[in-house]
């Protein structure tokens, strides 16, 4: 994926962005990532938000490869990269500190790229959807296909 200027226009550190290019991840929390070695699998979860993934019974993942598009829109990077998501109140609501990066050379049919999942997202305009960057993982994604 070609960076378009969101380094500069939004401080993500070059460093940061050199690790991230061109991988698949899973963001997590320490309390998701003791479930994650635990069960010996990417669980998907229950509760929470209203997204497009879990409604299809998927795991959410950021795909930083070549069909993701537009991370400029995504607001500033330590809201979607950093050790928390969103902020109510000025207190950080769900902490995400772990990443988990997939095996480069993963691929199956249960994978639902950044493209793909965009097309769904058209189709369903009720379900949250992180634009441009999200994709998606049917079913449970066992340890060994992270790299």
């Amino acid at each position: 994926m070609e960076n378009t200027g969101t380094n500069r226009e939004y401080s993500i550190p070059d460093e940061l962005w050199d690790h991230l290019s061109g991988h698949r991840w899973h963001a997590t929390s320490l309390k998701g990532l003791e479930g994650i070695v635990r069960t010996g699998a990417i669980e998907v979860r229950s509760g929470g938000y209203n997204g497009l993934c879990k409604s299809m019974g998927a795991i959410s993942l950021f795909d930083f490869g070549p069909s993701a598009e537009d991370i400029k829109s995504l607001g500033h990077w330590s809201e979607w990269c950093g050790d928390q998501q969103r902020r109510r109140k000025g207190k950080p609501v769900k902490r995400v500190g772990i990443w988990l990066r997939l095996s480069d050379d993963y691929n199956n049919d249960r994978w639902i790229d950044a493209a793909a999942l965009r097309k769904l997202s058209q189709k369903q305009l009720n379900k949250l959807v992180i634009p441009g960057v999200e994709a998606a993982h049917i079913g449970s994604l066992p340890v060994c296909k992270l790299a």
